[in-house]
């Protein structure tokens, strides 16, 4: 296997895969989460799991792996999540365990993906089966992989390491959230999952329908997830960190964030639409200044 230029490697210890068997497994999810799970293996699906409120939860990517499904998830607070989701397994035949065996990798770079001897799909969203490995092509430069450590890591071996900052940087360049550290605030298009083809509109009923559908037709929503970029921010800030307008004004906070190779931050935030532009500072007036940058979608 030859690497494709500039395209790196690096296992994602900060996602797990939860396994969701049993008979009742595909229709338990369609009633649980803001998106249909994958009809086959061939598709990968984004979708949040939400509470009464329609506030987010948890984010996953759902993809079908045999008689099975798996939930890509952010591994802090998961089996809190679990424990919760399993409030409403009732009398299906459904079981959701963390699968320990599996774990979680990613490929970011700029070449084209064929290169490297495997086929990872050509179409975001797309799911493909690579020996033990299952990817998931989650952007134009990004590849999500599953399988054993030990498959992962001799598939990795053939690519340059990547850093975590790196793959940090590749999702927050796609605009993809995380809400593990602040879970229960957002409904779905505060965090731009209607841009991120992570909710329907159409599907059955799920825990928080009602309030994510009336903000959908009503078009009342005020605050939704920008990029900044800063030249000089010091240390990537963490999630809740107030940005702040020239008057000293809170008009959003940071939900996640990285540093880029030249010293910069970038991160996403959830931020009023109607003061996104800025200029904005972190924390406070006189903070570290950040730009918007764009994302690779649009929302009004």
């Amino acid at each position: 296997m030859t690497p494709a230029a500039r395209t790196l490697y690096a296992r994602v210890p900060s996602l797990a895969c939860v396994a969701v068997s049993g008979d009742d497994a595909a229709d338990f999810l369609r009633r649980q989460l803001t998106q249909n799970p994958p009809a086959d293996e061939s598709r990968f699906a984004r979708a949040a799991w939400s509470d009464a409120k329609g506030r987010v939860r948890a984010l996953f990517d759902v993809a079908r792996s045999a008689d099975r499904f798996l939930l890509v998830a952010e591994r802090d607070g998961l089996e809190s999540v679990l424990a919760k989701l399993r409030l409403f397994v009732l009398r299906s035949r459904v079981e959701l365990a963390i699968d320990e065996r599996l774990a979680v990798g990613a490929l970011v770079g700029d070449a084209g993906f064929d290169a490297i001897g495997i086929d990872v799909g050509a179409e975001i969203g797309d799911a493909r089966r690579a020996g033990e490995l299952l990817t998931l092509r989650t952007g134009p430069t990004l590849v999500r992989l599953i399988g054993p450590v030990a498959a992962l890591d001799a598939f990795g071996a053939a690519f340059e390491p990547a850093s975590p900052e790196a793959i940090d940087l590749a999702e927050i360049r796609l605009g993809l959230p995380r809400v593990a550290t602040l879970p229960e605030r957002y409904i779905p298009q505060m965090l731009n999952l209607d841009r991120l083809d992570g909710v329907s509109f159409t599907k059955g009923c799920y825990p928080g329908q009602e309030v994510i559908a009336r903000a959908h037709h009503l078009g009342s929503v005020k605050r939704r997830i920008c990029r900044y970029v800063g030249a000089d921010a010091g240390r990537a800030p963490e999630p809740d960190t107030p940005l702040v307008d020239e008057q000293g004004e809170t008009i959003g906070e940071v939900v996640r964030s990285a540093r880029d190779p030249e010293g910069g931050v970038e991160l996403l935030a959830v931020v009023r639409v109607d003061a996104a532009d800025g200029p904005l500072f972190l924390g406070a007036v006189g903070g570290a200044r950040v730009e918007r940058a764009p994302l690779p979608y649009e929302f009004e």
